[in-house]
């Protein structure tokens, strides 16, 4: 038989004292005297009695506990940059006395909006504050529901909303701008773009500066592939390139778990293309294990959450302060 859960009526009533001495006695709210705040202690004891954290938080209108909804994928290696992300972001939390809850939204939109309501709708003040990389542009209903706390968005953000919000990532399109430019000065003109789907911010901004560096090609939206966010697909998507330009001298790959299918299609077809180069978004450890070798544009994710988390906190400290978006430092690994 499973036994009741005590009550502060219940430490109350054996302590022979008023419920409300009970709650000074325990969270130090107000003064008791030293004998009924020895009987209260012993009475918790003896009962093994235990305050509710929601309701303590509720009554003090803070809970310590810190939302955080990221977009991950096990199929996809934007998982490994997501928990760096949050290593970064749970890090700074815990220097201010903040714990976590980490949901995967899996860049569905429904388990995002299911979350969100769940974090701001049946448990409305369990969080101080919310930590979001969005699973698409749009922000319509949800992001009303989250007007009444702190959110702070991180490496992505809802467009229509970009100068009132606080975030903190990239300028995914001064970096890949910049990455293109690069080739240019290495006298490589011969360039392809391979990305996954262009449904959120960052890829949106990668794909716009891909098309305005890339304006004078006649065949501009042949150059430009859009793929699914998988082995496989990058895979066909390399070769389709690839036959597509035999000259090819770069292919520009947006999403890093495309461009391990687009090198494995540039490595078959190796004897017509030994030379030429990779440039893919993101970089990881296996970048070096390969031939060739791909250039990289490494995003600081670590970086990234620490500084989405020292936001949110000032933010929650001082909710009239001004939105800040923050623009973290990339770096080029050519």
């Amino acid at each position: 038989m499973t036994m009741r859960r005590s009550t502060i009526s219940d430490v109350a009533a054996t302590a022979g004292v008023s419920i409300a001495t009970v709650s000074h006695a325990l969270n130090g709210t107000k003064f008791v005297s030293e004998e009924p705040r020895k009987r209260v202690l012993a009475a918790a004891q003896e009962l093994n009695y235990r305050p509710s954290g929601v309701a303590t938080s509720l009554r003090r209108q803070k809970t310590g506990v810190i939302g955080l909804l990221l977009p991950m994928q096990g199929r996809d290696t934007s998982s490994v940059f997501f928990t760096q992300l949050a290593d970064g972001i749970e890090e700074s939390l815990a220097r201010h006395g903040y714990t976590s809850i980490i949901s995967n939204t899996e860049e569905s939109e429904e388990r995002q909006d299911d979350q969100i309501r769940l974090l701001r709708g049946e448990l409305t003040d369990f969080i101080d504050g919310l930590i979001i990389a969005p699973t698409s542009t749009e922000a319509s209903e949800w992001i009303e529901n989250l007007r009444q706390i702190p959110v702070v968005y991180v490496d992505r953000y809802p467009l229509k909303y970009r100068d009132s919000i606080s975030f903190v990532g990239t300028d995914n399109y001064e970096i890949t701008a910049g990455a293109i430019q690069n080739l240019f000065d290495g006298g490589i003109h011969d360039i392809a773009c391979i990305s996954s789907k262009i449904d959120v911010s960052s890829m949106i901004h990668r794909y716009e500066a891909f098309v305005d560096k890339l304006s004078n090609y006649d065949d501009l939206s042949d150059r430009i592939i859009v793929t699914d966010s998988s082995f496989k697909d990058g895979y066909v998507a390399g070769l389709t390139v690839l036959k597509r330009y035999p000259c090819l001298e770069a292919i520009v790959v947006t999403n890093n778990t495309v461009g391990m299918g687009v090198l494995k299609a540039v490595q078959e077809n190796g004897h017509l293309y030994n030379n030429i180069r990779l440039l893919i978004y993101d970089h990881y450890d296996w970048m070096e294990l390969v031939e060739p070798k791909p250039d990289a544009i490494s995003q600081p994710a670590f970086t990234m959450g620490k500084e989405a988390a020292e936001l949110l906190v000032e933010r929650i400290s001082n909710p009239k302060s001004p939105v800040q978006q923050k623009i973290i430092p990339y770096k080029m690994i050519m």
